[in-house]
Order: C-alpha cells, then structure tokens, then sequence
C-alpha cells in the first residue's frame, strides 16, 4: 500500500491530484498544509490530514519525519522546489534547474539560443516608475524596481501545454486553450479547452529537453510565443485527467515503479471550468466543474473558508493561489 501526502492542499489543483490518486489500486491518500482551513481537508477521498508549520524550515522538519514513517510527499506546488533543495524529494528536477526554468528573462535568453518565439523581455536596473508620456497626477503610473523584467505584450490564444519527464525522456504531453480568465484581460483560466497545438508542442518539449526536465511543467503560450514556464503543476490540471492524461498518477507511478505508461493522445473538445471563479468572473461554466462534484461536496465550500479567513486577516480575496 502506497501512502501519499499531496501538501499544499488548500487549491484546486490539489484537489484534482486527490481526485486522481484515490482512485489508483493500493494508494491512500492524505491531504496537508500550514492552515486546517485547506479545500482538500474537506473533501471525503483523502484518509487524513496533517498540519506543518508556515516556514520552510518547519516543513522541511515535517516532510523527513513522514518520510521515515512510510509517507510519499508528492511533489505540489511550489513546496516542492524547497523540499527538492534540502534533498528531501527527487521527483522534480535539481533545484538550480527549477530556478532557471521559473526566472522569466531567463527564459527568454533561452528560447533566443533555441530559436523558439518569445516575446522580447528586458530586465530593470534601476527604480522607477512607468507613466505614460501625457496625462496628469498618479493616472497610469507604475512603480517597478531592479530586478522586475518588461515584456513585450503579445496577442493571440493563450495556449497550456503541460508535460512529463522521466530523466530528459518525454511521457506525458497535454494541450489546452483559456477561453475565460479572471482578469478578463489575462490572469487565472476559469474555463479551457483541450485542443491539439502540435506547434506548441513541439516548441515546449524542445525547451524542456535543453533543461534536462524531470517530472511535470507548463508552458504558457500567447499568440504561438512562450511567455514563461510554471516549473511545477498548473491550475488547469483537471482537464487534463478528464481528456485522458493522468499527469498525477502517472508521476506516482514514476516515484514509485521507476517509469510510466507514454501517454501522447487525448480527447480534444472536453472543457472544464472553474465554478468559482466563473461566479466571481460573471460567465456560465461549461462542461465538468472541477471545484464542485456534488458525491463530493465540501472542499467547494472549504475554498471559500480560506478566501474569508484571508478577508479577516487583511490579505484580501484569495480564492485560489495557482
């Protein structure tokens, strides 16, 4: 029997992990996070919860503790770059490597070496501010700072293009187009698509071949340009498991066998939709909501415990940090 924490539970992608993993023959799952207020805590597929303490250092005690006592910590969110860094974990790719992949201007030198499209990104200096050339008082204005980056702005489809590594070795892909976002302007999916993008596709495996990747990414893609890479699970990952690629057992079955099944086809046309975020987007879902099952009803109802407890404690509303 596999024991399998899936950490950082309050967001909806872990709730896609929990969902996933439930269903696969010998695995108890376990949801945990710094806050009980976490939307997995809630749901009735996981067989417990556990707590850590809101630092690294906290969660790094935590995760070697479970460790010794026959857990698997699956690699979440962005907890598992640091678990990576300590030694902790082996399912990502080497620390340095999840760096490069997550700095933006970076990622553009690269794509400049590969000959891929992206749009031109310069990095800041020096502090200052961003106005426009005519206007009066603080209307338009920006601050940035050294180290913030200027990217050209591109437009077109915002296409996902989702992956697995084994070691350099491709066995997984997944594409998907945003057909709502909240900002409507650009932000979070709300509702997507999958699609077939062999274009993109192949841009993204180029690029995550030169780093050597080993487990899952994104590459956001605008207007066939790579914007950035999300070296870790993305928020859209329900749509890939109802279009029939099952990114989170399939990294599970790595962990744990050493290799998975190739998995290159989908069912294009399937959409999937945030229902939360589709309310406070304003728009009618479509298709399979992935925050709301009604034979699992509680972690819908658990997002918005967190967001209100984020509200009281002056955070503003966070519904859903992916």
């Amino acid at each position: 029997m596999h024991k399998v924490i899936v950490p950082y539970s309050r967001n909806r992608l872990a709730y896609a992990i929990v969902r996933s993993l439930h269903k696969r023959p010998n695995t108890q799952v376990f949801a945990a996070d710094s806050t009980n207020l976490a939307m997995c805590r809630f749901s009735s597929q996981i067989s417990g919860f556990f707590k850590y303490l809101d630092d690294t250092a906290g969660l790094a005690a935590w995760a070697e503790q479970k460790q010794k006592e026959g857990y698997i910590i699956f690699p979440t969110f962005m907890e598992s770059w640091y678990l990576r860094h300590r030694g902790i974990i082996d399912s990502t790719p080497p620390y340095n490597t999840i760096m490069q992949a997550d700095d933006k201007l970076n990622i553009y030198r690269v794509c400049r070496l590969l000959h891929l499209p992206a749009p031109e990104t310069r990095k800041i200096d020096f502090n200052g501010v961003i106005k426009p050339s005519h206007g009066r008082g603080s209307q338009g204005r920006t601050w940035v700072k050294p180290g913030d980056i200027i990217q050209k702005r591109i437009y077109g489809d915002a296409v996902g293009v989702g992956m697995l590594f084994n070691h350099g070795e491709l066995r997984a892909k997944f594409s998907w187009k945003r057909l709502q976002e909240f900002p409507e302007d650009g932000g979070t999916s709300v509702i997507r698509e999958s699609i077939k993008a062999p274009e993109e596709e192949a841009y993204a495996q180029k690029l995550l071949e030169f780093f050597n990747w080993h487990g899952v990414a994104m590459v956001e893609f605008k207007g066939g340009h790579i914007i950035e890479v999300n070296p870790r699970f993305w928020g859209s990952l329900q749509l890939a498991i109802d279009s029939g690629v099952d990114f989170p057992r399939l990294l599970l079955d790595i962990i744990t066998y050493g290799d998975c099944k190739t998995v290159l086809s989908w069912k294009t046309g399937v959409t999937t939709s945030w229902l939360a975020g589709c309310l406070r987007r304003r728009c009618r879902p479509s298709g399979n909501t992935e925050d709301w099952h009604l034979s699992d009803p509680l972690p819908f109802f658990g997002q918005f415990a967190l967001a209100l407890s984020n509200v009281m404690k002056g955070k503003g509303l966070v519904l859903d940090p992916t």
